[in-house]
């Protein structure tokens, strides 16, 4: 949690995006007002718009906090496993991830979102594109014999492989499908689409 009212009020800004992930799993995102942040967080409206102007610029620090978040734990995951296939203890981490947020998080609510809000979709397209950068750099580090184009077929392959895990899933529950089954499935096929993508097999080549 980034929320902590013990802490300085130099992070107010940090906290801030804290009060807006509380409120919005309470209430639901679209029922969420600065004056609420602003409350919860024991400042004045004024001072909240201190740092961000608007609701469209607390969503946008709120993603891009997020994906500064993300990145870390991917790296230190990549640290953790110098001597080990790193791609595939990353991708199990991004599936888990990926579940967690599309079942309760508030970029979740975002992406919902972007079908109606421009500043959402902003957010979102600012996530997804940090999600395929992220990506491509996974793959082109554990990869290097693919070219930058295959690179970036590999990342948008995988990255709509799992984006849609969570719906899937959510699904898939009512009608008897072992999740845990699905879950190894998805995270066995995201791992092999690199070589997929860079295999001289014209018959692979033809679908990726």
């Amino acid at each position: 949690m980034i929320y902590d009212q013990q802490r300085p009020r130099a992070d107010t800004a940090v906290q801030a995006l804290a009060c807006l992930e509380e409120l919005a799993l309470e209430t639901g995102l679209d029922d969420v007002s600065m004056r609420d942040v602003a409350r919860r967080l024991g400042i004045s409206l004024a001072a909240l718009q201190y740092h961000y102007a608007t609701k469209a610029a607390l969503l946008d620090a709120f993603v891009a906090h997020a994906i500064a978040e993300y990145r870390a734990r991917l790296a230190a995951i990549a640290a953790a496993n110098v001597n080990a296939p790193r791609y595939g203890v990353a991708i199990r981490f991004m599936v888990s991830e990926t579940r967690r947020i599309g079942e309760s998080g508030v970029l979740a609510m975002i992406q919902a979102r972007a079908f109606h809000d421009p500043a959402a979709k902003r957010a979102t397209q600012s996530f997804m594109m940090a999600y395929l950068s992220t990506l491509s750099d996974m793959i082109a580090a554990e990869f290097p014999g693919l070219s930058p184009e295959e690179t970036n077929r590999a990342a948008t392959l995988v990255c709509s492989l799992l984006e849609g895990l969570a719906s899937t899933l959510d699904a898939s529950r009512a009608r008897g499908v072992d999740e845990a089954q699905v879950v190894e499935a998805t995270i066995h096929i995201a791992s092999v689409i690199p070589e997929l993508v860079g295999s001289s097999d014209a018959s692979f080549r033809r679908f990726v």
